[in-house]
């Protein structure tokens, strides 16, 4: 059974501390960022894509006409919500984007390493059954991957 190796990267230590760093820094400049538990964030109006325009549109409508802003209403804050909601976008849209490329990344990886994985623990089965010895302490550990599941002997 052949391995197809779609993957081979090498990610150095220098440039995992580099990435550490630039994490470091993109937090740093995010200092307020929250953490909503899931009912907060079933709870909570959302403005998606299509509710840009119109939060950018009430709010520009609401400067031009202070007489029907309610007296609750802070205009300040509104604004600097709508800014910052701008700017979160420009820095998550590239961050979810990169998130998707390492989980896929990941996962292909992964699969590849597993895969090659199962075909050496098939391999030393096959080696225990032809009477290679030695090995039983290897199969032993690796078998612990697969509890129930018991190999015996031919």
């Amino acid at each position: 059974m052949a391995i197809t190796n779609e993957i081979s990267i090498t990610i150095s230590d220098e440039a995992l501390k580099n990435i550490q760093k630039g994490l470091d820094m993109i937090k740093a400049n995010l200092p307020k960022l929250i953490t909503l538990n899931p009912e907060q964030r079933q709870t909570l109006p959302k403005m998606g894509d299509k509710t840009v325009a119109f939060v950018r549109k009430a709010l520009e409508y609401a400067r031009q006409n202070p007489k029907i802003v309610p007296s609750y209403l802070n205009l300040d804050e509104y604004a600097k919500d709508v800014d910052a909601v701008s700017k979160l976008f420009q820095v998550s849209a590239p961050l979810q984007k990169l998130v998707e490329e390492l989980d896929d990344t990941t996962l292909l990886a992964g699969s590849e390493a597993y895969a090659t994985a199962l075909v050496f623990y098939t391999s030393l089965k096959g080696a225990i059954a032809a009477g290679e010895t030695g090995l039983k302490n290897v199969y032993d550990d690796l078998s612990t991957r697969f509890p129930g599941r018991n190999f015996k002997k031919s």
